[in-house]
């Protein structure tokens, strides 16, 4: 449902137009990276909304059931794009193959991320901006490509350098700010090493889907998109790995601290055993009791007096 809904207001703002002709395979590259990347994002989407709080078994039935969803709702695209007029190969068969191929690694992609709230919170942030790139690119007069600025108010060597640049830069600064507050929340240090990589995956993922192309019309984007996702990791490793203060002093205690040494009983020596706490005679004749010999009723049985004379 959510890739349906993303591909429908995707063509109906004019950003997806897979029914158009295409001179170039660049032109046909970009608007395949967007529908890989409207597939990957239904699937991370699906994924960690139905998996919050989950086991491992169902976080993975989500992410097949949230890839199977995604790749039917992104289908609806194969409509217009039996029109499409490519310079090489078949439009529908290339276009289902982005779709399967997004579909099989965001399964992948989205079952990792279901296992820590800082590789979600990155997912999700790293979409918005995607998303708000995409609408600022309808204002231009050529089509909208993945993660990247138009021409209309900016020239063309600004908004390649920012095309270049600024999705590395992007990423490095949300990495940063997700993985500070999630350490800051106490979460496990694993996802936050890799929260900054969930983001950019998704347009990296789309990018690879699609090809790098021939020109600088893709080239830079994907080289941009390979860049975000290698610093974005980079920094959130930086952040999330270092132990923090609480466990490594406890780390410290438990392998520098010597346990003290137990006193442990003596051994018993042969015929002698531990005399037990005197107490205190109630009487003259009961301290005599306790030096003589005690006589079992046995021996009283078999004692005969001593006849006298």
């Amino acid at each position: 449902m959510t890739a349906a809904a993303q591909v429908g207001i995707a063509v109906t703002v004019r950003i997806l137009q897979l029914d158009a002709r295409f001179d170039d395979v660049d032109a046909w590259s970009a608007q395949i990276a967007l529908l890989a990347w409207f597939t990957l994002a239904a699937v991370m989407l699906g994924t960690v909304v139905s998996s919050r709080n989950a086991g491992l078994g169902t976080r993975f039935s989500a992410a097949i059931a949230a890839a199977l969803g995604g790749a039917l709702g992104s289908a609806v695209a194969l409509v217009p794009a039996r029109h499409a007029d490519v310079p090489l190969g078949d439009p529908l068969l290339l276009a289902g193959i982005a779709i399967g191929l997004a579909a099989a690694a965001g399964t992948l992609l989205a079952f990792v991320s279901a296992h820590g709230r800082a590789l979600a919170w990155n997912a999700i942030v790293y979409g918005i901006v995607v998303w708000a790139l995409l609408g600022e690119a309808t204002t231009g007069p050529d089509p909208a490509r993945l993660g990247q600025l138009s021409e209309a108010r900016l020239s063309g060597p600004l908004v390649h350098n920012l095309g270049l640049w600024g999705p590395p830069a992007a990423a490095g600064v949300l990495a940063l700010v997700v993985a500070v507050l999630a350490r800051v929340r106490g979460q496990h240090r694993l996802p936050i090493a890799l929260s900054g990589l969930a983001g950019p995956a998704m347009v990296a993922i789309a990018y690879l889907v699609a090809g790098p192309g021939s020109s600088d019309y893709q080239k830079i984007p994907w080289v941009a998109a390979m860049l975000a996702a290698g610093v974005g990791l980079a920094v959130s490793v930086v952040v999330g790995l270092p132990p923090r203060r609480d466990d490594a002093v406890a780390e410290a205690m438990s392998t520098d601290t010597a346990p003290l040494p137990q006193r442990q009983p003596g051994p018993v020596a042969d015929g002698f055993a531990p005399r037990p706490a005197s107490r205190r005679p109630d009487s003259t004749e009961s301290w005599l009791n306790d030096l003589s010999p005690r006589r079992t009723p046995e021996d009283k049985q078999q004692f005969v007096p001593r006849p006298l004379g």
